[in-house]
């Protein structure tokens, strides 16, 4: 099994230039991962292939789906409909790789993990970036670090049965609950099985990083703390594309680049 999670993410071509940031981005931070991109439409795989990364390797691969190519807000029936075919990117990723990182577009890269850090996971099928909101940085909203209000939109996968078994639980929940996203739908699944803390559900090791090393945009908007702990920032926790890109100009300036060259 790789040491580095190879990192993994998708887009249509509405979201396309939270797709170039995100790869520019990466491009300047990383030195040991891989990225495997999934295109869900011709037009973005043309103008995402067309971009100069040098440092780092990067596998594009149309995954073309019968789904919107525009940008879509939260919430409407197409941005479900988007969401789900997450699924079927993570199977389609595990299969090729052991060990994989799935990032949305709408994160960058603060810093590159190291080994010593993913070594502290490796017991875990899946580890989630927290979701839910805090008051501050040692308080949360939520009763635990391990809430269901996980976010699959930055998460590491291992290629396990227990990790297949949950993914096979959300497309279950995804087929019954078409107005629900991918990530409510996960909280569906466990709130149905009585779950309130998700190491405890069963058949799946499930894990939750730290708030600062994987940060939500809660923190970040509300002004909770600063992102010279964290390795991956996710613009969310807010409403439309101008909010997002007014996260991530914000996020942008902690960014440690390997290559200052770019």
């Amino acid at each position: 099994m790789s040491n580095f999670p190879v990192i993994v993410s998708y887009s249509n071509n509405g979201y396309f230039q939270f797709a170039k940031c995100m790869l520019e981005n990466l491009n300047t931070t990383l030195e040991h991962h891989k990225v495997l991109f999934y295109c869900l439409d011709e037009e973005i795989y043309q103008k995402l292939s067309a971009i100069n990364l040098k440092n780092i390797k990067v596998t594009f691969k149309l995954f073309t789906k019968n789904i919107s190519s525009k940008l879509e807000n939260y919430g409407s029936s197409q941005y479900n409909l988007i969401t789900h075919t997450k699924m079927s990117v993570l199977k389609d990723a595990l299969q090729k790789h052991d060990f994989i990182h799935f990032i949305d577009c709408d994160i960058i890269c603060i810093q590159e993990p190291s080994i010593k850090h993913y070594q502290k996971y490796n017991n875990y099928d899946i580890v989630f970036q927290h979701d839910a909101g805090m008051y501050s940085a040692s308080h949360l909203h939520a009763p635990t670090l391990h809430h269901i209000w996980t976010c699959t939109g930055n998460m590491s996968l291992r290629n396990t049965s227990g990790t297949y078994y949950l993914l096979d639980r959300l497309e279950e929940y995804q087929s019954k609950y078409k107005n629900k996203n991918d990530q409510e739908c996960l909280m569906q699944y466990f709130e149905d099985n009585n779950i309130i803390d998700i190491r405890d559900v069963e058949k799946v090791k499930l894990f939750t990083y730290e708030i600062e090393q994987y940060t939500n945009g809660y923190w970040l908007n509300n002004n909770i703390g600063n992102l010279e702990n964290t390795y991956f920032f996710h613009a969310n926790h807010v409403s439309g594309a101008q909010a997002k890109w007014n996260l991530l100009n914000r996020a942008l300036p902690y960014v440690k680049k390997k290559f200052e060259n770019q």
